[in-house]
C-alpha cells in the first residue's frame, strides 16, 4: 500500500532527478532544488485501471545568474516520466478503493452496473505531491492524499451517509463501515428467522439505530447469540 510506495521513492526514484540538477546541468550557474514530488494529470479511474495511473516526478528549481554588474533569478520547474514500479503502485491503491467501495455498494442493495458508470467516470486528480522529508512524512502526505481521493469517490457512488460519519471518520470508511454492519445485523436477523433490514440509507438507519440500542455492535452480536443458544432448538438450529 501506501508504506510501500513511499519506501519505493525513498529508495531513490527521485534522487536520480535531484542529481541530474545539482550535477552540472546549468554549467557553473547556481542552482538549488525548492521542491520535488510526484503528480498526474486528471485520470478517470477507468483509465487508471485499463492503462495504469499515468504520473511524474516534478523538481522545482531556482537559478540564479550572477555578474559584474547584475544578477537573476529564475525559477522553473523539471518534469520527467516517474518508473513503472511507482504507477504500478499508485495503480495498486486506487484499484483497492474501486473494489472496496463496489463491495460496500453492493451491500447495500445498489445497482452494480450503475456504480461501476460512476466509478469508472471518476476523474482523479492527485495534484502535487511534495516527496520532500523522512518516509513517514511521505506516508503521512500520501495517505491524505489518497485517502481524500477515496472519500471523494466513495461520495460520488453513494452519497447521503454523511449523517452516519463518526467523529473524525473519512467518508471512505463511513462507507465500508456502515456497510459491514448492516450485513451483519441483517446476518444476525437472518439466523434468527426473522425479517431482514432493507438495504439502501433507510436499512442503514435502522441498523445503526439497533446497533447504538445495544451500546455497539459486538454487544449486539452477543446479545442475538446468546439468546439464539438459549431459546432455539437443535432441530430449529439446523432447519436456520
Amino acid at each position: 500500500g501506501l508504506s510501500v510506495l513511499a519506501d519505493k521513492i525513498l529508495g531513490g526514484a527521485i534522487s536520480e532527478v535531484i542529481g541530474s540538477v545539482a550535477g552540472g546541468l546549468f554549467g557553473k550557474t547556481s542552482t538549488s532544488v525548492t521542491g520535488q514530488g510526484i503528480t498526474g494529470k486528471p485520470q478517470s479511474l477507468e483509465d487508471i485501471l485499463s492503462n495504469q495511473f499515468q504520473a511524474q516526478y516534478f523538481t522545482d528549481v531556482k537559478t540564479t545568474k550572477k555578474s559584474w554588474f547584475s544578477s537573476s533569478t529564475k525559477y522553473s520547474t523539471l518534469m520527467t516520466e516517474a518508473t513503472g514500479e511507482i504507477e504500478q503502485q499508485i495503480t495498486a491503491v486506487f484499484k483497492g478503493i474501486y473494489e472496496s467501495v463496489l463491495v460496500a455498494t453492493e451491500s447495500l442493495g445498489q445497482s452494480q452496473s450503475a456504480i461501476r458508470d460512476v466509478l469508472d467516470s471518476f476523474e482523479v486528480d492527485i495534484g502535487r505531491v511534495s516527496l520532500q522529508g523522512t518516509g513517514a512524512e511521505i506516508q503521512e502526505r500520501l495517505s491524505a492524499v489518497f485517502g481524500a481521493a477515496a472519500d471523494s469517490i466513495a461520495k460520488a457512488a453513494m452519497p447521503g451517509l454523511e449523517q452516519f460519519q463518526d467523529v473524525g471518520e473519512g467518508y471512505f470508511a463511513t462507507l465500508i463501515r456502515v456497510a459491514t454492519e448492516l450485513d451483519t445485523v441483517n446476518g444476525m436477523f437472518d439466523m434468527l428467522g426473522n425479517t431482514l433490514f432493507t438495504l439502501g440509507i433507510s436499512g442503514v438507519e435502522a441498523s445503526q439505530s439497533l446497533i447504538d440500542l445495544f451500546g455497539g455492535l459486538s454487544e449486539f452480536q452477543s446479545s442475538v447469540s446468546e439468546y439464539y443458544d438459549k431459546f432455539y432448538t437443535e432441530e430449529e438450529k439446523v432447519v436456520k
